[in-house]
């Protein structure tokens, strides 16, 4: 295994990197790590973690408007998605090429 992609709660997450640090695994140089779809700042997680955040201020602003314009007539239906971010903090690093 190369990577760890974590979906999960902030107690979780750290859980997870106490466990890798009792079990000596250097990050990112043993193995990658990345917070997907973090609520929390993994940035501040031992280490810090690379994150794709979840931008919740932005969805249930964006949730709001879309309630009050399909209220008020101005939209009928629709899908709007929201472009990720990717926050490098340096717990992934590229693979080394195997020869």
């Amino acid at each position: 295994m190369t990577a760890l992609v974590l979906h999960c709660s902030e107690p979780t997450a750290e859980a997870a990197m106490q466990h890798l640090r009792r079990l000596g695994v250097d990050i990112p140089r043993d193995l990658s790590v990345l917070a997907a779809c973090a609520s929390y700042p993994a940035d501040e997680l031992d280490p810090p973690l690379d994150t794709i955040p979840l931008p919740i201020d932005e969805m249930c602003s964006r949730a709001v408007e879309a309630a009050f314009d399909r209220i008020d007539g101005r939209v009928d239906t629709g899908v709007e998605l929201i472009a990720p971010t990717y926050l490098a903090k340096g717990s992934v690093i590229e693979p080394a090429c195997a020869s």
